[in-house]
């Protein structure tokens, strides 16, 4: 990706000079590894990125790098999550009792990433998973049986 990184740099080089006494090539180069460090694994239209930063940014000197990352995290590309299958969701509830139906959507957080966050605000809680023969109403879990709607729990 640091090439990709690069390439978008110039790009903007282009449009936006550098005014201060720093190399063109140390700034385009610290610029780039404070992006690659902050971006990890995501993947980033840059194109789109470019297109924002012509269509919003003022300035007429070079973004620092804090002002590109703001783009860039507008323009990262998500990714379809295996995870995730058509009809399931989740029944999460919390140590108090309290129950949310929760369906992950495929905006690149992972299950395992959710789990992460909920058990750190959290602490215990259970996720149970359902297909959408089930649906959650009145704080219980329903589905179909003979023709009739019957709770689960």
């Amino acid at each position: 990706m640091s090439k990709e990184i690069k390439q978008f740099l110039f790009e903007l080089l282009q449009t936006y000079p550098i005014y201060s006494d720093s190399d063109e090539k140390e700034v385009i180069n610290d610029t780039s590894k404070y992006i690659e460090d902050n971006l990890k694994d995501k993947k980033v239209d840059f194109e789109k990125a470019k297109n924002l930063i012509f269509s919003k940014y003022e300035r007429k000197s070079f973004p620092a790098p804090s002002e590109l990352m703001n783009f860039l995290d507008k323009s990262v590309i998500a990714e379809q999550n295996p995870e995730i299958d058509d009809g399931t969701w989740y029944l999460l509830t919390l140590p108090n009792g309290r129950k949310y139906p929760f369906s992950p959507s495929s905006c690149g957080k992972s299950i395992g990433e959710y789990k992460e966050e909920w058990e750190r605000k959290y602490g215990s809680y259970t996720l149970e998973k359902y297909t959408d023969d089930y649906i959650f109403m009145f704080n219980k879990v329903y589905t179909h049986i003979n023709g009739k709607m019957q709770a689960v729990e």
